[in-house]
């Protein structure tokens, strides 16, 4: 019985010897998980960070973002004169590989070639219209001079006519008037003394014979004639005094003045005439200029409209700028067949389908670090496992974009042989690099004014002293020393 007891109590002992083994274990693990958790912090140094200056390499590597591109570029714009907009029949696909002289937009241009065809036969009459007027000049040049000479002759002439009707034939016009009816009158008298004087004679016989009385007939017959020639005389006198020879008078006046007027007139109008038909010669002959070079105009415009590759190359749509398609998405619903191409707008551009050039950005916070000359290496995005070496060949003076300046990069060696211009690619180029020089954290040094810089050197303990410092290459993150400082000097910062 004493035994069992002596065994109940070894039992209870080591059952709580466990328990507080156990619990001892625990609480150690915890202590050193919350140690583990929360580490101790270190007091920070009341004297700061201090650097201590060495040689080492020193280095301003920047990372850019860039586009391939090839310089070997060929913009095609349409720009026919007077015609906003052509409707498309066919376009060619981008990214096509197009040889030179291949077709690369086909237009609706029957209505133009109607206009020229037109405008060929309007041509035609233009010329023959200008050769008639030229030998129609021509022949003027000589009638003329001798129509005005004609017309000379014919005004002396009836000058001439005029004088001698007015002193000559007009008096001798009114003096036969007057002879006639005088004349008349005379043979009146004559024939009617001569009648008196048969009759008297003839009386004094008293006995008139037959041939007697046949002379006296004859002799009566003469003098009734007689009397009527001097009736018409006297109506004729009357008539030339008051009609023939006035009106005559008139008439020669009228004449005249037609002729002086008609004469005048010539003179005026004849070398006027041959002057028209010069100007009218020019006139057709300008109209025919102008009409040839709105011809020569729709065969310009027809020649533009025929579309073709000016070189080997690849297709893109739209104009491309710093190697990028810029419009693509603009223009090619304009290419769609039925749609229309805005006249003057650049609808493809073909380019060499090796790129020779890299287009980025540099940001004017990163001016300072980048040099014309400076190289490095391209990755391109879309092929990670090639790269090619690249030198900057030349940074803008001015931001030409939000980005910043704008950087061209020539690449120098390295196989790419899927990559395409407008791919982009990741660049790394080291603007600076010397394997012995001093540096020190930009934090470290401080401006001094606008003349200089300088940093805080420990002199002895906590003490420092303010020293005047020359600076050299700037990175992101360090500073380049070239004078004021010396290898172990220990700076603040």
């Amino acid at each position: 019985m004493s035994n069992s007891r002596s065994s109940r109590q070894i039992t209870i002992m080591a059952l709580t010897l466990a328990i507080v083994a156990s619990l001892t274990f625990a609480q150690s693990k915890l202590a050193k998980k919350s140690t583990d958790a929360a580490p101790p912090t270190k007091a920070p140094s009341k004297t700061g960070t201090w650097h201590t200056v060495k040689k080492d390499e020193f280095k301003v590597e920047l990372k850019l973002s860039g586009t391939f591109e090839s310089t070997q570029a060929w913009p095609i714009k349409i720009k026919p004169h007077g015609i906003a907009v052509i409707k498309v029949i066919e376009a060619i696909e981008p990214g096509a590989a197009v040889n030179k002289g291949d077709q690369l937009i086909t237009f609706d241009t029957k209505n133009l070639k109607r206009a020229i065809a037109s405008a060929e036969l309007s041509d035609k009459l233009a010329r023959m219209a200008i050769e008639q007027a030229e030998a129609e000049l021509a022949l003027l040049e000589k009638t003329v001079p001798m129509d005005i000479a004609a017309t000379e002759r014919i005004y002396k002439r009836a000058v001439s006519d005029h004088d001698r009707f007015l002193k000559l034939l007009f008096p001798l016009s009114k003096q036969a008037v007057e002879f006639s009816l005088k004349s008349s009158q005379q043979q009146l008298e004559y024939y009617k003394e001569e009648l008196n004087q048969l009759e008297k004679m003839y009386k004094e016989d008293d006995l008139t014979e037959e041939t007697e009385e046949i002379i006296l007939k004859r002799q009566r017959a003469a003098y009734e004639r007689a009397k009527f020639s001097y009736k018409r005389s006297l109506i004729s006198y009357e008539t030339q005094t008051k009609f023939t020879l006035p009106r005559s008078l008139f008439d020669a006046e009228e004449k005249m003045k037609r002729a002086t007027l008609q004469y005048n007139k010539n003179k005026a109008v004849l070398p006027m005439t041959l002057d028209q038909k010069r100007i009218a010669l020019k006139k057709l002959l300008q109209a025919h200029e102008i009409s040839s070079e709105k011809l020569k105009e729709m065969k310009d415009n027809l020649k533009a409209l025929d579309v073709r590759a000016p070189a080997d190359g690849i297709v893109y749509y739209g104009k491309i700028s710093k190697g990028k398609a810029v419009s693509a998405a603009l223009v090619a619903p304009q290419l769609k067949p039925e749609a229309s191409v805005k006249a003057g707008t650049t609808i493809m551009t073909i380019l060499t389908p090796k790129p020779n050039r890299i287009r980025a950005a540099l940001s004017e916070s990163k001016l300072h670090m980048l040099d014309t000359g400076a190289t490095g290496y391209a990755v391109p995005a879309a092929f990670p496992n090639l790269a090619a070496s690249v030198q900057v060949a030349s940074i803008s003076n001015l931001a030409t974009s939000t980005a910043g300046h704008d950087l061209t990069i020539d690449i120098k060696s390295g196989a790419l042989p899927r990559v395409m211009p407008g791919m982009s690619c990741s660049i790394t180029i080291v603007g600076y690099k010397k394997d012995d020089a001093i540096s020190l954290p930009v934090s470290a040094v401080k401006r001094d004014g606008a003349t200089g810089w300088y940093v805080n050197v420990k002199t002895t303990g906590d003490k420092t002293e303010k020293r005047s410092v020359k600076l050299g290459k700037r990175s992101s993150s360090r500073v380049e020393i070239l004078d004021g400082l010396k290898v172990g000097d220990k700076v603040k910062g």
